[in-house]
C-alpha cells in the first residue's frame, strides 16, 4: 500500500473528533440500544453503483490498450466482494440536517438521530474500517486502482449531499443481508435528537428506553423546531 497506513489508504478522517450523525426510526434506535449497530450488505443498497468501477477506469484502460480480459477480472472481483462487505452509513456534519430527516428518518413523528464522533465510533467497533466517502463523476473520473478496495470508498456525485462516513468490514463466511455488531451505547452516543414535529409520546418512550437500559444520554429536540423571530 505504498507505505501508507490503513487509515490513509481508506481515507479515514484526519480529524477523528469530527461530528457524525445517524438518522432512524424509534424502532431502529431501540434495536441499536438492545442488539447493536446494524451493518447492511453492500449489494443490498439502493444504489447499484456501490462497489463498482467507474467508466473512467474502463476508458483509461482502453486508451493504453490494456487487455479487456484483465478488466473483466476486476469487475468479477467487484461483484463478488459486494456480497461480502457490510456497511454502516453516517452523516458528517457540525449541525442537524433537514435533508437527512426527510430522507432517512422514515416514520414521520417517530424518528430520532444520534450524534457522536468518528473517534467514538472507531473505539466502539473492532476490526472495522472508517472511510470518508469521495464523490466523483463515474462517467469520466477514475477510481485509483493502487488498492482494489478503493471502489468501496467512492460514490457518484449525485449522493454528495450525504457527506458519508462509512464504517465497513469484510465478512467472508456470513452472507446474511445484515449483521449487527455489539456496541456500548453509553460510550458511543453523545446526544439523541428528536425529529422535528415529533409526536408528544416520543420523548417519554425514549426516556423509558434509556432508563431501562441504564443510560443517561441527553435527549434534545431538533433545532429545526426552534420558533422563528418574526
Amino acid at each position: 500500500m505504498n507505505n501508507l497506513t490503513v487509515a490513509q489508504t481508506f481515507n479515514e478522517p484526519e480529524d477523528l473528533g469530527v461530528s457524525i450523525w445517524r438518522y432512524m426510526t424509534f424502532d431502529k434506535f431501540e434495536s441499536l440500544i438492545k442488539d447493536g449497530l446494524y451493518f447492511r450488505r453492500l449489494d443490498c443498497f439502493e444504489d447499484p453503483f456501490e462497489g463498482s468501477f467507474s467508466y473512467g477506469n474502463q476508458k483509461i484502460r482502453e486508451s493504453i490498450l490494456l487487455p479487456e480480459m484483465e478488466f473483466d477480472k476486476l469487475r468479477t472481483f467487484s461483484r463478488e466482494m459486494r456480497k461480502r462487505i457490510y456497511v454502516s452509513c453516517w452523516h458528517i456534519n457540525d449541525c442537524d440536517s433537514y435533508a437527512m430527516w426527510k430522507i432517512y428518518s422514515g416514520c414521520k413523528g417517530q424518528s430520532v438521530s444520534i450524534k457522536t464522533t468518528a473517534r467514538k465510533l472507531k473505539e466502539n467497533l473492532s476490526h472495522v474500517i472508517l472511510s470518508q466517502i469521495k464523490y466523483i463523476d463515474y462517467r469520466s473520473d477514475r477510481i485509483p486502482e493502487t488498492n482494489l478496495y478503493n471502489i468501496f470508498c467512492y460514490k457518484r456525485k449525485a449522493f454528495e449531499y450525504e457527506k458519508e462516513l462509512r464504517a465497513w468490514f469484510i465478512e467472508i463466511e456470513n452472507h446474511e443481508v445484515g449483521i449487527k455488531r455489539k456496541i456500548t451505547p453509553g460510550d458511543l452516543i453523545e446526544e439523541i435528537y428528536i425529529a422535528p414535529n415529533a409526536k408528544n409520546d416520543l420523548r417519554p418512550r425514549l426516556q423509558e428506553l434509556l432508563t431501562t437500559n441504564g443510560l443517561t444520554t441527553p435527549i434534545m429536540q431538533s433545532p429545526l423546531d426552534d420558533k422563528p423571530l418574526y
